[in-house]
């Protein structure tokens, strides 16, 4: 009986340790396939994230270059355009200013525009104004290249307003034509930048 009563024993241990360790297999394998589970979606989210973190970086180097390209383009336009200016504008005075200087070529140029309001008759109503700094010699140089030109020699006039050139002016003040350094410049810049970026870049 007493054998009987210890294989019974031995029998229940066996079967609650074996039920034991199977359920501790189960609770192991269930712990396993959540845990592989859970690294698996934590390894996808992360591939994920990454992606998006590559497609981000990619889109903001690519936005960043052309950014770069645009800004890059029009500082090369701008310095271009500078020096361009820079070019033109010095040119520019130098040759004006020198022109303006020539007693032959203003003369010359002076006859040439009142022989315009000749054309038309109103020479008598026009007034010629040179600036003050301009010698003796100058207008009686002026005076004398008008007259051979027509019957009625125009009013000339010195102007403390006037630092070069010229202005031809209407005596009852309906119109005013400037010929200065200022205005030739003004003339001639829009021109001479162009054609100095062309034969600086083709």
């Amino acid at each position: 009986m007493s054998n009987k009563l210890q294989e019974l024993t031995e029998r229940l241990y066996h079967d609650g340790v074996e039920k034991a360790r199977r359920e501790a297999d189960g609770i192991i394998d269930d712990a396993e396939q959540r845990s592989r589970s859970i690294e698996a979606d934590a390894r996808a989210k992360a591939e994920s994230i990454v992606a998006e973190a590559r497609k981000d970086a990619e889109e903001m180097r690519r936005r960043t270059e052309n950014e770069l390209a645009t800004a890059a383009e029009r500082t090369e336009a701008m310095v271009r355009q500078r020096i361009a200016s820079v070019l033109a504008d010095g040119v520019l005075a130098d040759g004006v200013a020198s022109a303006l200087k020539d007693v032959d070529f203003v003369r010359d140029l002076i006859g040439s525009a009142v022989d315009a309001w000749k054309s038309d008759g109103s020479v008598g109503d026009i007034e010629v104004l040179i600036p003050s700094d301009r010698d003796s010699a100058f207008e009686t140089s002026l005076r004398s290249a008008l007259k051979a030109r027509m019957d009625e020699e125009p009013a000339m006039t010195f102007s403390d307003r006037l630092s070069t050139g010229f202005r031809i002016v209407a005596r009852d003040g309906s119109y005013a034509v400037s010929f200065t350094q200022e205005d030739f410049e003004e003339f001639f810049r829009s021109f001479l930048k162009d054609r100095t970026r062309s034969l600086l870049y083709g």
